[in-house]
């Protein structure tokens, strides 16, 4: 998995990475703190779970920071010729994405889903 971040990273320019991953645990964060104080523990560590995945992402991005990496440019994205350049160069891309963004989206909605399920029986 660590290999997919670098890959993801660099692909997608490191400052976007980490600034894409902090920004997913601080808004995740408050949930699982409410989660806490509302004597859920269940989805108290979910949420808990989504942080530290991101904040793993965000620690391997900052070490690649201060190695000198920076990857793309997120600008160079929108740009076809640069996409054909990196689907050339890594041709795993698209499945590395893929589990980074379930390993990561896929606990965040069950988190959305729980929230909906809890709201809905409070009203009832």
């Amino acid at each position: 998995m660590i290999r997919r971040i670098q890959s993801h990273n660099t692909v997608n320019g490191v400052a976007f990475a980490i600034c894409e991953f902090a920004l997913m645990a601080l808004v995740i964060a408050p949930f699982g703190a409410a989660y806490a104080l509302t004597g859920r523990p269940l989805q108290a560590l979910v949420a808990a779970g989504i942080a530290a995945n991101c904040l793993c992402v965000v620690a391997i991005g900052v070490q690649a920071w201060r190695a000198g990496e920076r990857g793309s440019p997120l600008r160079l994205l929108f740009s076809g010729a640069h996409r054909a350049t990196l689907v050339k160069e890594h041709p795993q891309m698209s499945a590395d994405t893929l589990a980074i963004l379930l390993g990561t989206l896929i606990p965040f909605g069950l988190t959305i889903l729980t929230l909906v399920d809890y709201s809905r029986s409070r009203t009832r």
